[in-house]
């Protein structure tokens, strides 16, 4: 005995039906509470006929069943969340093997394409849940949905259902059916499928398919009329008819030659109107396609195809009728079944939008080539992974000629330049900004799913969520990303020191890379730190939230401007990774000078003077000062080092203060050794490619050019 026979015998042994439904005032639900008949909502005449026309009109069928089949047969995925966002995917759950065995007779591809045909043509479906004893559901079954009555409740909005087998009511309590429908815009308890808008349309294309069948069975009309000079008997009549509908009635009869006695043929010419029987039917069936957004390329209409629009309705096919749908499944799944099994697991499916890997391919390898996408950039585009040295730019295009001549007039191909391999820095800089943006990324994600859940799970309007409540989100970024953030601290830390003091022990460099990535990273991630970037993220949501509520428009919106803020958005990743290496490069050589026992640095601009900041030619004019004294460009937050703004391009060179100057026309050759180890400076370092100032009275020392991004080695 099946559970749906158990509970249908249990159901109908507790409540005696009388045969007339007037005698029921009140029916047991979902531990007694009373029901109303009368006050049933349900069309069931009407979408019995809709689930009629089903079978009865074949474009409407061809929609449906694609549609369901396509939908029917997508993969599903279950996962559990962890307080961070994080998801881990289940394979062995016993929802997931509910989902996929719903009920004894049928497959999940099987109820899901029921469950879809019911939604297309009545515009919702429900799911009936059997329990076993420990109230656990085990079982799901799809009801007809003209069989199933909505009990509205002014309290609870829905009191329950009925469910009628021919004059038998069964009652189901709330907690026991799933219903997905696609909402009325008239009243709020039932659906309304694009079927309802095609009434008209599809009794056209009823009596225009029945006419044409009555033509070919029943027609013996030859195209023309027999007229006769005089009038028939009877017997003569009736013969000449049954003679005639031998002959000429039927689709293997049409165009015999027909021999008539004493009587004249006159031919009936096809109107203008019958000429246009067939663009009636090709309208019925494009407003038929239309109403469910079917492209009609992919039910077999070869119209107008070519594999450029063929591919574009595939892509249209799966984004705007199949994953809506599925998303319409998801978000019920989600919040009915899964809190069923567990409040922390959820649903997904896999995105059925094919990618249109032709306009992909150009879109990736224009930008790489343009200089507009790294290597990585471009992969993404094709949903390939990144690989090693990936965010670097293409090389510089080749000549627009083919051919060049060398200086000895021979001509020889034109060989583009080689990629410029990324330094140290670069990787490091790089690197923060690629994981910047994912971090990123993921607290949208993961705020936008928490203010979902939030008003989900209200009993009341939604604006009843307050600004406020989003305390409650997990706001320690410390504990999320603290370790890898400070390990790129202490990769651009150790760069740093690496460029400016070669010299110094390994164990030393580490050392001090560590003390100042645990800092820093304190500063940036913790609640209370100075530097804190988790104060601009909440308040840039908090005035989103609270704008959101004031208009009361729907989460979309809301997301969107999420995905388009600052806070959340890609220029701020990079700002974050190009700030965070010029400071580590900047502290690093602080340190490394420290640990040397140098104790005095002079503060350098790069470039023309009118590019350079005013702040940073103040600190600039001060000349030689203390190692522990600060700049004081800007005077509300005064610096050790740089930067002084995230944009700085400026460099702190370091010397012992007991350094002497040198002569440039003197040369170093008889001092060389003094200079080396510190006693001598060299009186001007120059970039040897741009020829930008790096500092003045330069301790032999490795210096970093930011304008070329190189490494310049001054001994």
């Amino acid at each position: 005995m099946t559970l749906i026979k158990q509970a249908w015998d249990s159901i109908t042994e507790k409540q005696p039906y009388g045969n007339n439904n007037n005698n029921i005032e009140r029916l047991p639900m979902g531990g007694g509470s009373p029901l109303r008949i009368g006050a049933s909502v349900s069309g069931s005449t009407t979408q019995l006929q809709d689930m009629q026309a089903y079978g009865s009109v074949g474009w409407l069928f061809a929609a449906v069943s694609r549609i369901a089949q396509s939908t029917s047969t997508i993969r599903w995925h279950l996962y559990r969340r962890d307080m961070n966002g994080d998801k881990e995917e289940l394979y062995d759950h016993p929802l997931m093997n509910l989902w996929y065995k719903p009920n004894p007779y049928s497959s999940n591809e099987e109820f899901l394409e029921i469950a879809q045909q019911h939604i297309d043509l009545t515009g919702e479906s429900f799911w009936v849940l059997l329990r076993n004893g420990s109230g656990q559901v085990v079982e799901i079954w799809p009801l007809r949905p003209d069989r199933v009555a909505v009990i509205p409740d002014r309290q609870d909005h829905i009191k329950g259902y009925l469910y009628r087998i021919g004059n038998e009511p069964i009652p189901l309590a709330p907690q026991d059916i799933i219903c997905i429908k696609q909402p009325s815009p008239l009243n709020s308890y039932v659906g309304l499928g694009p079927i309802q808008s095609l009434k008209f349309d599809l009794n056209s294309e009823k009596l225009a398919a029945q006419w044409t069948a009555n033509f070919f069975a029943n027609s013996a009309e030859p195209g023309g009329v027999i007229e006769l000079d005089e009038m028939m008997g009877n017997d003569d009549f009736e013969k000449f008819v049954a003679r005639w509908q031998q002959q000429h009635k039927g689709v293997s009869n049409a165009h015999r030659v027909a021999v008539i006695e004493r009587g004249h043929w006159k031919d009936v010419k096809i109107t203008q109107r019958e000429m246009q029987f067939e663009q009636l039917r090709r309208l019925n069936r494009d407003i038929i396609l239309g109403a469910f957004g079917m492209p009609a390329a992919l039910l077999g209409v070869s119209e107008s195809v070519n594999r450029a629009n063929a591919e574009a309705a595939e892509v249209m096919f799966g984004r705007w009728v199949i994953r809506p749908r599925l998303e319409r499944i998801r978000g019920k799944l989600n919040t009915e079944l899964a809190p069923m099994f567990g409040d922390d697991l959820e649903f997904d499916f896999e995105d059925p939008t094919p990618i249109d890997r032709q306009f992909a391919l150009a879109e990736a390898t224009g930008g790489y080539n343009s200089g507009l996408l790294t290597l990585n950039e471009a992969r993404a585009r094709l949903g390939e992974g990144d690989v090693e040295e990936g965010d670097q730019f293409s090389a510089p295009a080749a000549p627009a000629s083919p051919f060049a001549l060398d200086v000895s007039g021979s001509v020889q191909k034109a060989i583009a330049p080689p990629v410029t391999k990324a330094s140290p820095l670069e990787k490091a800089l790089n690197r923060m900004n690629r994981n910047w943006k994912k971090r990123l990324a993921g607290e949208r994600k993961a705020i936008t799913r928490y203010i979902e859940g939030f008003e989900k799970g209200l009993s009341g309007s939604v604006v009843k969520l307050e600004a406020s409540d989003l305390d409650d989100y997990d706001w320690d970024w410390l504990t999320k990303y603290g370790d890898d953030v400070v390990s790129e601290l202490q990769d651009g830390f150790q760069i740093s020191v690496g460029m400016s003091f070669p010299d110094i022990p390994d164990y030393e460099v580490k050392r001090l890379a560590a003390e100042y990535a645990e800092a820093r990273g304190a500063r940036l991630l913790q609640v209370s730190g100075d530097l804190n970037m988790v104060t601009l993220t909440r308040q840039r949501v908090g005035k989103l939230v609270a704008a959101h509520i004031a208009s009361g428009e729907g989460l979309g919106k809301l997301t969107r401007q999420l995905q388009d803020d600052f806070a959340f958005s890609p220029e701020r990743a990079s700002l974050v990774a190009r700030t965070e290496t010029v400071e580590a490069l900047g502290k690093g050589a602080f340190g490394g000078a420290q640990s040397q026992g140098m104790d005095e640095k002079q503060w350098v601009t790069q470039g023309d003077i009118t590019d350079a900041d005013e702040a940073c030619l103040k600190n600039e004019k001060k000349g030689w000062i203390p190692l522990t004294a600060l700049f004081d460009g800007n005077k509300q937050y005064p610096k050790d080092t740089v930067p002084e703004h995230p944009n700085c391009r400026c460099n702190v060179i370091y010397r012992f203060s007991d350094a002497v100057d040198i002569d440039p026309s003197e040369g170093l050759a008889d001092d060389i050794s003094d200079a080396i180890s510190g006693s001598r400076s060299i009186s001007e370092a120059r970039c040897p490619d741009c020829n930008h100032l790096l500092g003045k009275e330069v301790v032999a020392a490795n210096l970093w050019c930011r304008t070329c991004k190189t490494e310049v080695v001054f001994r």
